[in-house]
């Protein structure tokens, strides 16, 4: 699986908080490429004994869309799933790791929202989009837990000014 619309700059990357857009290329390519029953684990794997060649021409795709994932990811992400067997598991795999991140990356993303404001040369339309693909960040990371937002608070109070701490 190769395509040079894919944007060479996007590497899936926790530190980028980047799951989103990577996510929504990966599902284009797979759906244009007629991979979408890969990606989403729907199409099973064909016994090797009843039908042999099925089963290799599966195992091939597989692998090639798993090639395609491990060139577009850090290496911190491929080691989060480099021992998964399937394209579905390593996608869902990497799904848990980026948006179950917990009340700290949802408070970084709600300071980040709540940070931005229209600038007078951006249309109100691409600011609308980034605020909203944030607020779809934050809801697929769960349901806010209050007493760990306490915790991050408390914490964040420290700053920089007692890193022994």
């Amino acid at each position: 699986m190769s395509d040079p619309s894919w944007p060479s700059d996007l590497h899936l990357d926790l530190s980028k908080l980047n799951w989103e857009e990577w996510s929504f290329q990966l599902k284009v390519q797979c759906d244009c490429l007629g991979f979408v029953k890969w990606l989403k684990g729907t199409f099973p794997q064909p016994n090797t004994t009843l039908h042999p060649k099925a089963h290799d021409i599966w195992e091939t795709n597989d692998c090639s869309l798993c090639g395609f994932i491990y060139g577009h990811i850090s290496k911190a992400d491929y080691n989060v799933v480099s021992h998964l067997s399937t394209l579905h598991l390593i996608f869902t795999g990497l799904q848990q790791c980026h948006e179950k991140l917990g009340a700290h990356a949802q408070l970084l993303l709600l300071k980040k929202a709540l940070d931005f404001h229209y600038g007078h040369d951006t249309p109100f339309y691409d600011g609308t989009n980034e605020i909203l693909a944030m607020h779809t960040q934050i809801s697929n990371m769960g349901p806010v837990n209050l007493n760990q937002i306490k915790l991050i608070l408390l914490l964040n109070a420290f700053g920089n000014n007692h890193e022994h701490l």
